[in-house]
């Protein structure tokens, strides 16, 4: 497609937004439209931890989400030297620790980074070693695992800035929108017609009407100040019954989260945030008197294979199904679709990718 054409692009969550941009670099005119307001607190893209972790994903993902988070931390490296005001991102690695009844598992993540080829990035950690690390955990685990290439970015701080500067790029958007039928070359809003000259849907679960195989997955994530913990970069913890990770933010905030629930029941519950709550006690007593800032739940879209998908159907380019890992492949997968409507040609069947 040549330049100069302009694109519709519905649903400005990450996927969206990062398509926006990919398309502008690109010399296109772009138009967002999004079901809701311009906060995007109503989306999972706001409710997301932002783990740009794609060694420690490998526990149970595939290696071309693997590859995609990979590419996809150097585009958001370039990107944080362009944007102005700052949103939070550190690129300080990833320490994984286990209980010690719970070492096994450790060691079988181990094996399967080793079994993937990914082993020369892990650092095994003796006590002493972990301690200069994160002093804070000193003594409290025996050993661990430092991914040091892995990173982090604070959704809430990021995307009002994204959407900032997409607009000072030149796109335009148009909040509180919610579009009622999309094809190739239009979209309809309110029985009005609105031509383009290709649209892209990026709406996530409001997708199902096209995409009806899309299931929610519910993520919870719990937001605490603790002034009294000093954590420098990203924890995992390993656990059987409730894996989590603990990021730390600026002011001795910290975002706690990993559930994933095969249910799409938005509320908060109690049972999740005991185990959310409980397993960062356990990581360190010092959480136990946070103050308890938020607690939200969302739903991630997924396909039955766990895969994001970059389609075109019915004329219309599709990009969802992101599951878990919207802001580590979202960079990389927009570049992808900005490449489709370029070129006209999808990106090579990930099956054969994972085997290659």
């Amino acid at each position: 497609m040549s330049k100069n054409k302009h694109i519709a692009i519905i649903g400005a969550g990450i996927a969206g937004l990062m398509t926006g941009l990919s398309l502008l670099k690109r010399g296109y005119s772009v138009t967002l439209f999004e079901a809701g307001d311009a906060g995007l607190d109503h989306s999972c893209s706001f409710v997301a931890g932002g783990m740009l972790a794609p060694w420690s994903e490998m526990e149970s993902a595939e290696m071309r989400i693997h590859r995609l988070g990979c590419r996809s931390i150097g585009l958001w490296r370039d990107l944080m030297d362009r944007l102005p005001g700052s949103p939070f991102f550190r690129a300080d690695g990833t320490l994984i620790v286990a209980h010690g009844q719970d070492r096994p598992d450790l060691e079988r993540f181990r094996q399967r980074l080793d079994f993937a080829g990914l082993g020369g990035e892990i650092k095994n950690l003796q006590p002493d070693q972990l301690a200069r690390l994160e002093p804070g955990l000193a003594d409290r685990f025996e050993n661990g695992l430092h991914l040091p290439r892995e990173a982090q970015i604070d959704p809430r701080s990021l995307l009002p800035v994204l959407i900032a500067y997409l607009k000072h790029q030149g796109a335009a958007f148009h909040f509180n929108r919610p579009v009622d039928a999309l094809a190739f070359d239009h979209i309809r809003i309110e029985d009005e017609r609105h031509g383009y000259d290709r649209v892209i849907d990026c709406r996530g679960l409001a997708a199902r009407d096209c995409q009806p195989l899309l299931r929610g997955v519910k993520g919870e994530v719990a937001l605490i100040r603790c002034a009294d913990m000093r954590l420098k970069r990203m924890v995992r913890l390993m656990h059987p019954r409730y894996p989590i990770y603990i990021a730390p933010r600026p002011d001795h905030h910290f975002l706690i989260g990993a559930t994933s629930l095969e249910t799409e029941d938005r509320r908060v519950t109690l049972r999740s945030t005991l185990e959310l709550l409980s397993a960062a006690y356990s990581l360190h007593p010092a959480f136990g008197e946070a103050e308890i800032i938020d607690i939200r739940a969302h739903l991630r879209p997924t396909l039955p294979d766990h895969r994001p998908c970059l389609e075109e159907r019915d004329g219309v380019v599709r990009l969802n199904g992101l599951y878990r890992h919207g802001y580590l492949i979202a960079p990389a997968l927009a570049e992808e679709a900005a490449d489709f409507v370029e070129t006209g040609s999808l990106p090579q069947n990930p099956l054969m990718e994972d085997v290659a």
